[in-house]
């Protein structure tokens, strides 16, 4: 990364812009870094990365269904076994790929992995 005084950056400005695409140029003014200028594909990238921070991870993703289930008593996960009964109990539509386990059982069924 090149330096840039102020008063040359001010100076130098066309040679400051075509320096900048090849790489990041820092302005300074009393011995303080005081801007930087880069590229606008740097900068797309910059801004997409700046979106990219704000949208929560996985894991915060996951945490946070932890604080709704947490929050939320009603809502109960049987046990794999126990899924057919809750189904049934609870008028749900089951998503499973496994179709065969529950014919004859009249649960509504619901394929992910088959499209039709």
């Amino acid at each position: 990364m090149v330096k840039w005084q102020v008063n040359e950056a001010k100076a130098k400005f066309s040679e400051l812009i075509k320096k900048g695409q090849e790489g990041p140029q820092i302005i300074v003014s009393r011995n303080k870094e005081v801007g930087v200028l880069i590229s606008f594909e740097e900068f797309q990238e910059f801004q997409k990365y700046k979106v990219q921070l704000k949208k929560p991870s996985l894991l915060e993703f996951v945490d946070s269904l932890r604080d709704v289930r947490e929050t939320q008593t009603d809502i109960r996960i049987p046990p794999r076994k126990n899924r057919k009964t809750a189904a049934r109990i609870h008028d749900c539509t089951l998503v499973t790929r496994n179709e065969k386990d529950f014919l004859g059982t009249k649960i509504a069924i619901l394929n992910p992995f088959y499209c039709s």
